[in-house]
């Protein structure tokens, strides 16, 4: 079992991977070369302040923070697919679902798409995803 931060991350990653239909993801520090005109995720963990919010030997802590995947689609393509997609990962992530790893539970408290830019070949719309976690590990 992991530290609570490190359940967090898994538990978000394990509810992306259970997308479909499936597509290439670039896994926050794993390598990943892009394969051009391929559509590809790309993410990572932003964990904000850990706030103790009870008191005693057994208090609670909330774990906050981002969890930020970007869609990369091919660029000259329209922005629809990209978008499309960020929409998707917005569903899979509502606001109220529930995640969890290690017993660890993952709250989703907002989601959104972000501005689309071109990055490179690739035409990027940022998803984020808000997240809380309370815990006495």
């Amino acid at each position: 079992m992991g530290t609570v931060n490190e359940d967090i991350q898994s538990a978000l990653n394990k509810h992306l991977s259970l997308m479909t239909p499936t597509m290439a993801i670039a896994w926050e520090n794993k390598e990943y070369v892009p394969i051009l005109n391929t559509p590809y995720l790309k993410t990572w963990l932003m964990p904000g302040e850990t706030t103790r919010v009870t008191l005693g030997p057994n208090g609670f802590e909330a774990y906050v923070g981002v969890f930020q995947i970007d869609c990369l689609y091919p660029i000259k393509q329209g922005w629809y697919p990209a978008k499309a997609k960020a929409g998707a990962i917005c569903t899979q992530f509502k606001t109220g679902t529930l995640v969890t790893y290690n017993s660890v539970e993952v709250r989703i408290i907002r989601s959104y798409p972000e501005r689309g830019d071109v990055d490179g070949p690739f035409y990027k719309v940022p998803v984020s995803i808000y997240y809380q976690c309370f815990s006495n590990d």
